[in-house]
């Protein structure tokens, strides 16, 4: 589940309890990715020192790089998504499960297809599609008991979804090596940067 949810239910241990009792074995918080993500991008920057240095986990702002703003694609830091490597770490502890991916993001739905990372993530829902499967089964999350996710990442990565948390992660690396950082919100205030 994206780390996002907790800001999606006023019970969020509730919506993990939820699931649990929707049938899902295990859940994992994609802030175990972010995690993994950031060590790999602080490692990249320390090792390649690029000349500009471009993340985010939307793979709506990927493919629109990648297609309208190719000169600048090669900044892009070379890394799946934290949805990404954390489908990948559950896969490689268990390669027969079935893994689902819950997002509040329509856009996710796609990025298991986009960049040759099929097999990972074998289905996406958002948080409206799951509520909507909840309420069929009228399981009340908001009244549920407390239940944390099995698997979760740091404070940090955890804060993955907030404007600016990404670079936050690495910030130490980004200053020792000279970067100015610049966080965008929103595909429009990307594109108004890229232009």
């Amino acid at each position: 589940i994206a780390p996002s949810f907790t800001g999606f239910f006023e019970n969020p241990g509730g919506f993990v309890e939820g699931l649990r009792r929707f049938g899902f074995q295990q859940v994992a918080e994609v802030s175990l990715g972010a995690q993994k993500v950031t060590e790999k991008y602080r490692e990249f920057v320390s090792e390649k020192e690029p000349k500009y240095a471009i993340s985010s986990c939307c793979p709506t702002v990927y493919r629109l790089i990648r297609r309208y703003y190719k000169g600048v694609a090669k900044y892009l830091l070379p890394t799946v998504s934290p949805m990404m490597a954390t489908a990948k770490a559950l896969k490689n502890k268990e390669p027969d499960s079935f893994t689902v991916f819950i997002s509040p993001c329509l856009s996710k739905k796609c990025e298991p297809f986009m960049f040759g990372q099929e097999g990972y993530v074998d289905a996406v829902l958002t948080m409206d599609e799951m509520v909507s499967l909840f309420h069929k089964e009228h399981l009340q999350v908001e009244t549920l008991p407390y239940s944390p996710p099995d698997y979760y990442g740091s404070t940090n990565a955890r804060s993955y979804p907030v404007k600016g948390a990404i670079g936050e992660g690495f910030h130490e690396t980004l200053s020792s090596h000279g970067y100015d950082i610049l966080h965008v919100e929103g595909i429009l205030q990307v594109r108004e940067v890229l232009d």
